[in-house]
């Protein structure tokens, strides 16, 4: 692949200071004031490369000519000088910084003539070693040649296209174009050109219906195709459905295994908590049971207390003595057998004693079955308290399964859906297969043995090309670019699950930019032949982080992310292999990179430069 390196912009007059920038082999980052001629350098740059006018300001008035410096990949440098006012270009060797007087090396045409190669754009493919592409222009499988327009609507992106609503791809907007541009992206993404084609006979009925059917068939499979950008090839998905049923049957057994073991514990867990629930009611029963007993120890305390003061009470007033008697005074010889009998005070205090006695039994007997009840409630509350601790534990135990269940029951699920996304990634791509060989034979059809046209892009080109862009967007720090795809349909970036083209204006400007700058990169590292130059006008001038700095006016149009933007100035400084121009209103960090350079337009007669043009 052969690159070029532009080394200079030069505007030149008779009765005008000259007005040139110089570029750095790596980064050129113009900044400053607004309406200093920033955006002007990207434009005349695309105008040396072939466009058709330059935009008339004020300050261009008395520059007649625009001198372009550029170093070819063998290097050789050459000067291209065109009229400011359009017109054909002047090739001079060496470079120059004004419009020598001698005649020029060669003249060439502004325009991509039929014939010859006397013009810009053969001039330019022949040092990018691109002469002799070819692109297809319409279903017809008709081709023409590329163009260095064709290339250039790739790599110098000014300020309106970029925050535009229209493809990067679709610049022209054309549905009449809309073939060839998108042949061009192909050329890039895959390195080979349509010039295999050859053109369809129309003039037969049958044919036309056959080449509205390969139109159909084309719509549809670009429709199928946008919906697998993401997927890997149908081989790999094959091997990635492989692993996934693997890793889910290895999954679903181990999530068996643990649910086996906690349905055991739970069984575990059941036994005890029946065991817990028996002892708990024997407990409150037992201890039902003491607060009776003792109920009836007290009361068995106070029968002793009160016999016992009988006895004493008996004994201290002589009820149980022989003698006169305490009642009558009467001796006992003079005492009545019947009324005053020595047996009767026997007979009283036998009575005392025996019911004191049999009182005494039944409180021993209460206090050894009170003793029992307590050595049971302690053997009780003991099993209880074991079997409420095995409740905890098989509790524990039970957690630890479900906290181990549920990652892997996630997973499981996780891979289900991977499966479902795969296995419709794989019907997809059989459905692809299946379309495009009827669409062969219904080339076929059309004209036997002529190629037919691609039905579109090759998806394993795009698909690295998506990732080119999300390593882009990742590396600038810009939010939702974890899922990028290219829509094979718009031809466009579909960003967060959302298109380029209904985006605000700030992230349309940034995806335009990563756009551009991951197809030279994605070119640059596969040798795939591109100029190797991007130019960008203001690609985050207008891009705004989600969230906001709250020192910032809302109602300011104009709001620059600073860290996408320097993080967009470190990647092109350090990351990018080809020649970077950017020229935005923000101040770039300090440094940028070895082969980097920023310019100041502080837009100030007093201090530093003023801007493009000097005042």
């Amino acid at each position: 692949m052969s690159r070029i390196l532009l080394k200079h912009l030069t505007f030149v007059g008779a009765s005008v200071e000259a007005a040139s920038i110089e570029f750095s082999e790596g980064l050129t980052v113009v900044y400053g004031a607004s309406d200093t001629g920033k955006s002007y350098i990207v434009e005349a740059i695309d105008f040396m490369f072939g466009a058709s006018k330059l935009r008339e300001i004020p300050e261009i008035e008395g520059y007649s000519h625009v001198l372009l410096c550029v170093q070819s990949g063998d290097g050789e440098v050459f000067t291209l000088v065109r009229p400011s006012r359009g017109g054909r270009f002047s090739l001079y060797e060496g470079d120059l910084r004004d419009v020598p007087k001698r005649p020029a090396e060669q003249d060439l045409a502004a325009s991509h003539g039929k014939n010859g190669a006397n013009n810009i754009s053969s001039f330019l493919l022949r040092h990018l070693e691109m002469s002799g592409l070819r692109v297809q222009k319409n279903q017809n499988n008709e081709t023409r040649d590329l163009s260095i327009r064709d290339i250039a609507h790739l790599c110098f992106i000014d300020e309106t296209r970029m925050q535009s609503q229209q493809s990067p791809v679709l610049v022209s907007g054309q549905w009449v174009s809309a073939t060839a541009e998108k042949s061009v992206f192909r050329v890039f993404l895959t390195g080979s050109d349509d010039s295999a084609l050859t053109g369809l006979a129309t003039s037969s009925d049958k044919k036309r219906v056959s080449k509205g059917k390969i139109e159909l068939l084309d719509s549809v499979i670009a429709d199928l195709a946008s919906q697998v950008t993401q997927l890997s090839e149908p081989r790999e998905l094959s091997e990635q459905l492989g692993r996934i049923n693997a890793a889910i049957s290895e999954q679903s057994s181990s999530v068996v295994e643990a649910t086996m073991a906690r349905d055991r514990l739970v069984e575990q867990r059941a036994e005890l908590s029946s065991r817990y629930s028996t002892a708990l009611d024997r407990v409150n029963e037992v201890a039902d049971l003491l607060a009776r007993f003792g109920l009836l120890e007290e009361q068995y305390k106070s029968d002793l207390a009160r016999l016992e003061m009988v006895r004493e009470a008996g004994t201290l007033l002589g009820y149980f003595n022989v003698g006169v008697c305490v009642f009558c005074g009467a001796n006992p010889e003079h005492q009545s057998h019947n009324e005053h009998s020595a047996e009767e005070v026997t007979v009283l205090y036998q009575a005392v004693s025996a019911e004191h006695e049999k009182t005494s039994h039944l409180l021993s007997d209460l206090l050894e079955t009170i003793d029992d009840l307590r050595e049971q409630q302690r053997e009780l509350e003991k099993s209880r308290s074991s079997v409420s601790l095995r409740l905890e534990l098989l509790a524990m135990d039970i957690g630890r399964l479900d906290e181990l269940l549920m990652p892997m029951a996630e997973t499981v699920e996780s891979l289900a859906d991977s499966r479902s996304v795969v296995e419709h990634g794989i019907a997809i791509f059989d459905q692809i297969s299946r379309l495009e060989a009827r669409r062969l034979e219904l080339g076929a059809e059309v004209e036997g043995g002529d190629k037919v046209a691609p039905a579109s892009l090759d998806l394993h080109a795009v698909r690295e090309f998506t990732v080119a862009v999300k390593k882009i967007l990742n590396s600038w720090g810009v939010s939702e670019s974890e899922h990028v795809a290219y829509d094979v349909v718009q031809s466009d970036l579909v960003v967060g699950d959302q298109s380029r083209s209904s985006r605000g204006k700030g992230m349309r400007a940034i995806l335009h930019a990563a756009f551009t700058v991951s197809l030279a990169k994605y070119c640059i590292e596969r040798n795939i032949a591109h100029p190797g130059i991007v130019a960008l006008d203001s690609p985050v001038v207008t891009f705004r982080d989600p969230v906001t700095d709250r020192d910032v006016d809302p109602l300011n149009d104009e709001p620059m992310s600073e860290s996408v933007a320097n993080h967009l100035y470190r990647q092109l400084g350090n990351d990018f292999d080809g020649q970077a121009i950017v020229v935005e209103n923000v101040t770039p960090p300090l440094y940028l990179g070895e082969s980097s350079k920023s310019i100041h337009f502080t837009g100030s007669k007093e201090v530093g430069r003023f801007g493009l043009f000097p005042v």
